[in-house]
């Protein structure tokens, strides 16, 4: 991380986001030393303030967040399945031209289900606002 900050021309503070990694926030070491000074920005910590003051709120994070882990869930069984699904069509004989219109096939299905996941959590967190 040093080398490219000083690629960047980054020379005073830098923040850094330990996302995923909240009950380690603030922790030394965690994070590589970027050799610069950094500003903890405590984000999880700052979050568990204001739900602690609004209960209301926090029930509503802690549905939402449940709701897109299952959906998260649920994503990746289609996905996989659909992953499966091509690379069983991959290893198909068959002549170049189909294997190639196959192929393409197959990605269309993993977009989809990529995209319609976006779109769907999308709405979740649209909703929560």
């Amino acid at each position: 991380m040093p080398r490219v900050l000083r690629e960047l021309g980054v020379r005073g503070p830098v923040s850094l986001i330990s996302a995923g990694w909240q009950e380690r926030e603030g922790e030394p070491g965690v994070v590589a030393d970027p050799g610069l000074p950094v500003v903890e920005l405590s984000l999880h910590a700052r979050g568990e303030q204001v739900f602690a003051k609004d209960a209301e709120l926090a029930e509503a994070y802690k549905a939402r967040q449940l709701k897109l882990k299952l959906m998260q869930d649920f994503y990746r069984v289609r996905l996989d399945h659909a992953a499966q699904a091509a690379r069983a069509v991959a290893v198909r004989s068959a002549d170049a031209e189909l294997r190639v219109e196959e192929h393409i096939a197959s990605l269309s299905v993993l977009r989809h289900i990529d995209q319609e996941h976006v779109q769907r959590c999308a709405l979740v967190h649209a909703a929560f606002e």
